[in-house]
């Protein structure tokens, strides 16, 4: 009689699927539902599967040219991708799982997964004090994904968490469940390790649901709710009704497309708006493009949930990342009195007290009392030479100094004036442009204000004249004399107009060179330019 199998610690990911999915071929991603494989397993679920083959690497054929030294027959890539659907009785109700083995997830519809489900298990059972890793990304005009390890067990204090703009989105650390491993991570999906086969699925698919149920997390957590994510199927859809007019140009939001991961850009080769082969790569994504791609028809919220946006790496011949064009959107919109954030495929609302607070500080921003020349001119390099010739100043704009080591260089401002003001312009083109330009004041007035080697470079290197030269003296200047002033280019009949995120960003440098002494204004700047008319398009001709 053969010896019974010992059970080995397995390594689980598991995702739970939202209750309005209950039919297994739509929790699979469409098409590709139609070209899998399944086998039921009685008793446990269904094995959904693509069939492996081997297959030569691209690069032999693009870069080698299939040359005539190599063998080809070497040179073989195959991939596995299979995910068990699981549907579960759990009390009086019964919930669906999946569990995905090698790239199974991107099998799954990424709409039918609850968002969540593993960081809220993990935060229910992982140590406060045993905390790994952690990735957050922090809502801003441009979003940035932070991953952070440390390399002894910590809490929450070693990972420089803003609760008022940073959503943490997986947490790895040290396990307090017995049953589950020494360590436990969570996203969406949940990674645990443990003596855990198909046959004794059933108990643990229960304990977990038990386990990810309890609120536990609020206890050493509860900040992780303070951007609240919307669940309200009915403001989701006003949000997305919002947007899509954005998109369709119906009215003017903030929107743009950013990459909804972190992603390897050593073996990085391009995107695509599709998963096909033959299609070009883009360098970066670009919403222009993937409107034009549409042919110029309205873009539905079906075509941005179905059209996919996908990752091509260099080392693989096959796309090994791949989302939704939704997923891959990012806006910011006033809906009622609140602020929305849409982020890889989440809409969020921003906390009351937090939007007021910035927008009051923002606010006390001085406007500059003087009125500037309008905008009538090629570019704003045109319009700066006319401007500092207009206030008899120093030209700088475009003259960057060289500073801190490698290729970094400084621009000092735009104009510099003999009353010593600092003149940043920039026409307005939405949240990044104006981050852009309030993070360059900011970076030449924190430098000026504290470095005197900053100083005499510039001095140096931009060989100034009186009564400049005065200014980048090698003595710490009495900064509280020096202004620092934001000339933003619009054509907008209500004024300058800043995207909430960007008053996030100026809110903070506001603090830090108020706090060196410089006294900060806004200065808006009229731009009359007509707008540029599109070509008429030409009658067609009746044979």
């Amino acid at each position: 009689m053969p010896a019974p199998i010992k059970p080995t610690a397995n390594k689980i990911k598991l995702y739970l699927i939202k209750p309005a999915y209950k039919d297994f071929m739509k929790i699979l991603k469409d098409p590709a539902a139609a070209a899998l494989r399944s086998t039921v397993l009685p008793g446990i679920g269904t094995l959904y599967y693509k069939q492996s083959f081997p297959q030569t690497p691209e690069w032999l054929k693009d870069f080698f040219e299939n040359h005539p030294a190599l063998h080809l027959g070497d040179f073989k890539v195959s991939s596995t991708s299979a995910v068990l659907l699981v549907e579960q009785k759990i009390k009086t109700d019964s919930r669906i799982f999946a569990l995905t083995f090698g790239g199974g997830r991107h099998l799954l519809h990424e709409f039918a997964t609850e968002g969540r489900f593993g960081l809220i298990t993990t935060l229910n059972i992982v140590e406060p004090a045993g905390l790994r890793s952690m990735i957050k990304t922090t809502l801003s005009a441009n979003p940035k994904i932070s991953a952070e390890q440390v390399s002894r067990a910590s809490d929450t204090k070693d990972f420089q968490i803003n609760i008022e703009q940073d959503i943490v989105e997986s947490i790895t650390g040290s396990n307090t469940h017995p049953d589950f491993g020494k360590i436990i991570s969570g996203k969406d999906a949940l990674s645990v390790t443990g003596k855990i086969t198909a046959k004794t699925l059933s108990p643990f698919l229960k304990k977990i649901f038990l386990l990810y149920s309890k609120k536990d997390y609020r206890t050493n957590f509860k900040w992780i709710d303070q951007i609240q994510e919307i669940k309200d199927s009915k403001l989701i859809d006003q949000l997305n009704s919002i947007l899509l007019d954005g998109i369709n140009k119906v009215i003017d939001i903030p929107l743009w497309m950013a990459v909804p991961e972190i992603i390897d850009w050593s073996d990085f080769n391009g995107f695509k708006y599709s998963n096909r082969k033959t299609d070009d790569l883009h360098e970066d994504l670009d919403l222009e493009v993937y409107i034009s791609a549409k042919g110029g028809k309205p873009i539905s919220y079906d075509d941005l949930k179905h059209d996919i946006v996908s990752c091509w790496r260099e080392s693989k011949d096959n796309s090994v990342l791949q989302w939704s064009v939704f997923k891959c959107l990012n806006s910011e919109l006033t809906h009622g009195i609140d602020l929305y954030f849409l982020d890889k495929g989440k809409w969020y609302k921003l906390e009351r007290s937090f939007v007021k607070e910035v927008k009051k500080v923002v606010a006390e921003i001085k406007i500059y009392p003087k009125v500037l020349p309008d905008f009538k001119h090629k570019d704003e390099g045109d319009y700066n030479l006319a401007l500092a010739t207009s206030l008899k100043a120093l030209l700088l704009d475009a003259r960057n100094v060289p500073y801190g080591g490698g290729a970094s260089k400084i621009e000092v401002c735009d104009i510099l004036t003999p009353q010593q003001e600092f003149f940043h312009i920039k026409k307005y083109g939405g949240s990044s442009t104006l981050s852009h330009l309030f993070a360059q004041g900011f970076v030449s007035g924190e430098l000026f204000a504290s470095d005197s080697i900053f100083r005499e470079k510039v001095k140096k290197h931009l060989s100034v004249g009186p009564p400049y030269n005065a200014f980048f003296s090698k003595d710490r200047p009495a900064i509280h004399q020096y202004k620092v002033i934001y000339g933003v280019i619009t054509a907008s009949k209500k004024g300058i107009s800043i995207p909430f995120f960007s008053q996030v960003t100026l809110k903070n440098y506001k603090r830090i060179l108020e706090g060196y002494g410089y006294t900060l204004y806004l200065a808006e700047i009229k731009n009359i330019n007509p707008p540029s008319k599109p070509p008429k398009k030409k009658k067609a001709v009746k044979p």
